[in-house]
């Protein structure tokens, strides 16, 4: 089966196709700068996961120290508006991640996976292509990809 295209899993995720509306997005890091624009062309919203995060913060907060449930609670805080577009680009989620241990990403990505069915905004995640450290396992990856819920707009060799 080929991979879905970000057009096809766009339009997946407004017929509501999947009880969890998490999508991975994986880019080439020259892609990365351009999700903003990426999500304009494709008619939906964008979210910069550092900028939540910080507007997430208590004041004269000095230091941040993330969790793999502080960034599940800002991912799922995102999931749940209303207001807005049905479906945003969330990039710069990697910049969180690497600040947690490898089993707290694992978890993360396992309930982002299974722990928010059915919530008013599908999240598409941007994520480095070649940061394998802060994506899922690779079984779990493939599992996502199983499920059609990966794009990949990385050129293959093959290509």
């Amino acid at each position: 089966m080929p991979d879905p295209d970000l057009r096809q899993v766009i339009e997946a995720l407004h017929r509501g196709d999947f009880r969890c509306q998490t999508v991975i997005l994986l880019l080439a890091p020259e892609q990365l700068p351009m999700a903003p624009e990426m999500a304009a062309r494709h008619g939906i919203g964008y979210v910069d996961f550092v900028e939540r995060a910080l507007r997430s913060l208590p004041a004269n907060t000095r230091f941040v120290q993330f969790t793999g449930s502080s960034l599940f609670g800002i991912l799922d805080a995102v999931a749940q508006e209303t207001d807005g577009a049905r479906c945003v680009l969330l990039y710069n989620l990697d910049l969180g991640l690497a600040r947690l241990t490898a089993e707290e990403r694992h978890s993360l990505w396992g309930r982002l996976f299974r722990d928010i069915p059915y919530r008013p905004r599908a999240l598409i995640i941007a994520m480095p292509a070649g940061a394998e450290h802060l994506l899922p396992r690779r079984e779990d990856l493939e599992e996502w990809g199983r499920c059609g819920r990966v794009v990949s707009l990385v050129a293959s060799e093959d290509d």
